[in-house]
């Protein structure tokens, strides 16, 4: 059965979709509100399916074998928008065919300014820091509001700042163009093909701000590498899965051996400037809200971090600091 991808995509748009998901077996479904809806078509068979991602990945044509089962290729398509396409095999099967896809419309919000993204007021502050780290988290389902606030904050530099930013994303979600600032987007597997080199580099490039869309893609050496830029006088910022603030914190403990703790806590405890941690949920009108809990480092929290001492932080946290926004406070 011949499907359209590019109407149906602009069905989905139309529709306030986020996304897209084909399957063999089933008709298209939208995710709506974050829930699924399925749309009134015929069923897709696996011939279906499979035409429709290996023509819309175009030159990016990768055949998933057993020792690659997916990939991702992001598009602009005009007049709809830009797209996230994620394919893969959804079972063992020996076949190298994609069976299963997921289209996600990357939104352009990003471009607004924080108040109109109804953000914390202190993401001004937290954006327009000079050096150091910042970490965006959330659940892994958040992946794409955590690129939109990278995104935001790298649009607020760029309008406000003349810097020299660079990213390493895989793909690139969020394309900018250079303003007051000039942004360089490297993606992973097309401009470069390893985390370490790329970093490596940044120290030749001196860039202002360094970007890095998801910190769990490095290995520990490259992790190690990450942090080590970060307190070497540029600003770096990059996103990781985690359940709360205190959970980062943990996070980042746990990718290091034990002779690597000490160091890395002190370098942490130096270098971060804000963790900032997402959740989502529906509301009773069926519409997702944000909660946020924000963590800026301040001289009381900074030796907590380098010793380790992640519940007197959650004690400073939930005492409602300045410049800490936690989850009941974002919801007030």
């Amino acid at each position: 059965m011949y499907i359209d991808i590019i109407d149906l995509l602009n069905f989905a748009v139309k529709k306030n979709a986020s996304q897209v998901l084909l399957s063999p077996d089933s008709s298209p479904m939208l995710r709506i509100d974050g829930k699924l809806k399925k749309i009134k078509m015929p069923v897709l068979s696996y011939r279906d399916v499979h035409e429709i991602l290996y023509d819309f990945l175009g030159e990016y044509r990768i055949e998933i074998t057993r020792e690659s089962l997916f990939t991702e290729v992001s598009y602009d398509i005009p007049g709809i928008g830009r797209f996230l396409c994620s394919a893969f095999r959804s079972h063992d099967d020996s076949d190298t065919k994609f069976v299963s896809g997921i289209f996600t419309h990357i939104k352009e919000d990003y471009k607004l300014s924080f108040n109109a993204l109804n953000y914390p007021p202190v993401f001004k502050k937290i954006a327009e820091q000079q050096q150091g780290l910042i970490l965006v988290t959330g659940s892994t389902k958040l992946r794409m509001d955590k690129s939109q606030i990278i995104a935001a904050l790298i649009n607020h530099r760029n309008n406000t700042f003349s810097n020299n930013i660079m990213t390493v994303e895989n793909p690139i979600l969020q394309v900018h163009e250079s303003k007051k600032s000039l942004i360089q987007q490297q993606e992973f597997n097309r401009d470069i093909f390893n985390y370490y080199h790329s970093m490596s580099n940044v120290r030749f490039s001196s860039p202002d701000v360094f970007m890095i869309d998801q910190f769990d893609n490095l290995n520990s050496l490259e992790k190690k590498e990450f942090l080590l830029l970060a307190s070497s006088g540029l600003l770096a910022i990059t996103a990781l899965p985690s359940t709360s603030v205190i959970d980062t914190l943990n996070y980042i403990d746990h990718c290091f051996p034990e002779s690597d703790k000490s160091f890395i806590n002190e370098l942490l405890s130096e270098s971060l400037r804000a963790i900032i941690h997402i959740d989502a949920f529906i509301t009773k009108e069926n519409i997702k809200q944000i909660s946020w809990e924000i963590m800026v480092n301040t001289k009381q929290i900074s030796p907590l971090i380098r010793d380790g001492d992640y519940a007197a932080i959650f004690d400073i946290m939930y005492n409602n600091k300045q410049d800490i926004v936690t989850i009941e406070h974002s919801l007030e």
